[in-house]
């Protein structure tokens, strides 16, 4: 009685939120009826994370093809799919290991995709690259819950041209910054990189090596904001609720300090670096509104991301400083960033409907009329 009682932390899974999946490490035999033989199969088992009920059958092998097809049964079984697959050792399922943000397999992400509500793969720790568990943790991620990628209840989700080979570049800058520099550290970076921006096109009225000045804060900004949360995941310090809240009001103020910036200089009108402000403000609103109602925050659309259009704004400044900044369109004189404003406004515009239709539709068929 005396004895101290071990400190376990379980893990809380809600209802329709995960599906823990994995081939069992045995490998039992299956009797050939026709012909007698004897042969070794793999075992599937998949494992609802709220109720513990479980399917499971045998497979020839583990490939992507008996996997794809072990997922479409193990989806009629239980008459549905959960919000997120956690695949756990799936070598089938992850094209590149990584401890941190792995890759999953575009097959495997497309069969979650295409399930009968919109399913995503989040990647189990020792899946991405751990390859033994801690001592006193168990392999398998429904009993200690040990997950890289685990949010605040939403996948993050990065599609853009650049996403493969930023995520690798932030990874290996993440691995050796000095531990004395945190996720906080790198924000309030972020942050005052977009306040010299905004104060350099700003100062431009007076100089033009002031744009010089703008493209080098645009890449502290990317620095500090695009590092932020890859050094609290490669560290294991995510704060999901924290992180979330306090990088969205970030780059909200960023975008302000960026327009004023911009609307102040003598290259863009007030009206333009307004409509400009005003189509990102629409989109913010109904990314956040779909990470909540689907459980997906999307930082790109159309395959641009924020780094795209930070790789954007730059040429386009460094434009501004080797040649004039007027253009002529229709017959007439334009200023060359109202002419990119425009077409980024309509843009995102464009990108805000497409939006909502594809999380509308998706949302409609998540929840049918009851009759």
């Amino acid at each position: 009685m005396g004895a101290a009682a071990a400190t376990v932390d379980a893990a809380v899974h809600r209802a329709g939120e995960k599906t823990f999946v994995d081939f069992s490490g045995k490998r039992p035999p299956l009797v050939d009826r026709r012909t007698g033989e004897l042969r070794r199969v793999e075992l599937f088992v998949a494992v609802l994370g709220a109720s513990s009920l479980t399917y499971a059958e045998a497979t020839a092998t583990r490939q992507l093809a008996d996997q794809v097809g072990a997922h479409t049964r193990m989806v009629e079984y239980f008459g549905g799919a959960t919000a997120l697959w956690v695949p756990d050792q799936l070598k089938s399922a992850i094209t590149r290991p990584c401890r941190y943000e792995p890759d999953v397999n575009r097959s495997y992400e497309d069969l979650a995709a295409r399930s009968w509500r919109r399913t995503f793969v989040e990647v189990s720790r020792f899946s991405a690259g751990l390859r033994t568990p801690p001592q006193g943790a168990s392999s398998h991620p429904k009993e200690d819950g040990m997950e890289a990628t685990a949010t605040a209840r939403h996948v993050r989700e990065n599609g853009s041209i650049l996403a493969q080979v930023e995520k690798r570049a932030l990874i290996w800058m993440a691995e050796r910054l000095p531990s004395r520099i945190n996720a906080d550290h790198l924000t309030i970076l972020g942050l005052l990189g977009m306040v010299g921006v905004g104060a350099a096109y700003w100062a431009s009225n007076w100089c033009d090596a002031a744009l010089l000045a703008a493209v080098a804060g645009l890449a502290l900004h990317w620095f500090g904001d695009s590092l932020d949360g890859t050094i609290a995941r490669v560290r294991n310090q995510q704060r999901p609720r924290y992180g979330y809240y306090v990088d969205h009001v970030v780059d909200i103020t960023s975008a302000l300090l960026l327009c004023a910036g911009l609307a102040l200089s003598p290259y863009m009108t007030p009206t333009v670096a307004l409509l400009l402000l005003a189509a990102y403000l629409m989109i913010s609103a109904e990314t956040f509104l779909a990470t909540h109602a689907c459980g997906v925050f999307r930082v790109s659309l159309l395959k641009v991301g924020p780094t795209e259009l930070r790789i954007l704004l730059a040429v386009g400044t460094l434009c501004l400083h080797a040649r004039n900044p007027v253009v002529e369109l229709f017959g007439r004189p334009w200023l060359l960033f109202d002419v990119g404003g425009l077409v980024a406004a309509v843009g995102m515009l464009g990108a805000l409907a497409l939006s909502v239709a594809r999380n509308g539709r998706a949302l409609y068929r998540a929840e049918p009329i009851v009759r």
